[in-house]
């Protein structure tokens, strides 16, 4: 179940480091998108004022989708600030939102799954399995142990070598899959910096049998 957002957002009087600084992502989106519809209109009317206790409301939106993406076992790949946040701005519902929050309306509490999975489905539609921004993660059948970089001269070729941990009863086959499969998320995550780069998968390593 995804978080409900409890009362009026408005409300809260305290505020962590990390939602000060979502809000300026999402205020930074909106100041670059003042001029067009419909952000145009309110921000004619409630003016830059009322537009920025809006980006904290908005942040708070886009944290809760965040945080349901990893509930889901995914990562999102690409900039938060320029992309997770502008990717949840437009699913805002921004009559309700600003009802809510500048005109003491009903309490703007949206669908936070709904939202989720229709950035993921328009993911999967606009691009190929290999560039989606939303991955999932490997968290039951192995994750990265140690990961070592060497650069070799004069080639200047970077050799990564990958150890991973698979459960006990794994097949070496399944341990190659996982290897493979966490190979191709660190060069989704790292493309500039490992363009070119060689990877080894050195070693599997089993978890320890209780005597």
């Amino acid at each position: 179940m995804a978080e409900t957002l409890p009362g009026k957002f408005r409300d809260r009087t305290e505020y962590t480091y990390a939602q000060v600084e979502g809000a300026l992502c999402a205020w930074e989106w909106m100041i670059h998108n003042a001029d067009r519809a419909p952000l145009k209109g309110w921000f004619e009317t409630i003016g830059s004022s009322g537009m920025r206790m809006v980006s904290m409301q908005v942040r708070d939106i886009c944290n809760r989708v965040y945080k349901h993406m990893e509930a889901n076992g995914y990562e999102f790949e690409q900039a938060y600030d320029w992309t997770f946040v502008p990717g949840v701005i437009g699913y805002v519902d921004w009559d309700l939102l600003i009802d809510d929050n500048q005109y003491n309306g009903a309490p703007y509490d949206p669908d936070i799954h709904a939202i989720f999975t229709a950035m993921v489905a328009a993911d999967k539609a606009l691009r190929a399995p290999g560039d989606r921004y939303f991955n999932r993660v490997v968290t039951e059948a192995g994750k990265v142990v140690t990961m070592g970089c060497q650069k070799n001269a004069p080639h200047h070729v970077v050799k990564i070598t990958v150890t991973v941990t698979v459960a006990a009863s794994s097949a070496p086959v399944a341990g190659h899959a996982v290897g493979q499969e966490l190979i191709e998320a660190i060069r989704r995550r790292k493309p500039s910096l490992l363009c070119g780069a060689q990877f080894e998968l050195c070693s599997f390593e089993k978890p320890a049998v209780a005597a």
